[in-house]
């Protein structure tokens, strides 16, 4: 009897990199694995990735089970977005003569932390239907790095998040209804015949 057990199917390009210095711990890179079934009715599809701080670590899990006629899924995520600026302003240190100046790093950084869920109804095999509900959270961090110097010499180090520059979160609701035909024809790398179309209705409420 075919057992439906996940399996690792694939591996996406992976990297990784780190280090470390005043402010903390770096961490850069990412990897992908791919599960599935012999059959392909069940998929399990993982991601994370990082290109900063342990706070700049974000990652997507997607589940789907194809196995009978009503397809469905779910997904979850948390995917952080990181800007940034600079300023640089002379100082006086206690008064005495010479050259000080403060170095402000600020760090923007916006989390999306979302979980939705999708289903799918085929016709036959050209049409289907598809539905979908999710909710996302996108809250914010704003963090500073001052270094102040004297003369060329370092003589105060900060770091610490900004509460009154940090905006206050956002909720949104997401919902979608859609109506698809796909009667194309496929070559090496995309449609060579055939065609596509959809009707979609997909509104976002909430903040």
């Amino acid at each position: 009897d075919f057992q439906s057990a996940f399996r690792l199917e694939n591996v996406g390009q992976a990297a990784v990199g780190g280090g470390t210095s005043m402010f903390g711990t770096y961490l850069a890179g990412g990897v992908s694995f791919f599960f599935g079934d012999i059959l392909g009715n069940k998929n399990l599809g993982v991601g994370i990735q990082s290109y900063g701080t342990l706070k700049d670590i974000g990652g997507e899990a997607i589940y789907q089970d194809l196995g009978h006629r009503w397809n469905w899924g779910v997904a979850i995520s948390r995917v952080p977005y990181l800007t940034g600026g600079e300023t640089i302003q002379p100082v006086t240190i206690n008064g005495q003569p010479g050259y000080g100046e403060q170095i402000s790093d600020y760090l923007f950084r916006q989390y999306f932390n979302s979980l939705e869920g999708m289903v799918q109804y085929p016709l036959n095999t050209t049409q289907r239907f598809e539905a979908s509900a999710g909710f996302t959270r996108i809250t914010y961090d704003v963090e500073v790095d001052q270094v102040t110097s004297y003369n060329g010499y370092v003589i105060d180090e900060t770091q610490q998040s900004v509460d009154s520059l940090t905006p206050p979160g956002l909720n949104l609701f997401q919902g979608s209804l859609a109506f698809v035909g796909d009667y194309s024809y496929f070559g090496f790398t995309s449609p060579v015949g055939g065609g596509r179309y959809r009707l979609e209705i997909d509104p976002t409420l909430g903040s």
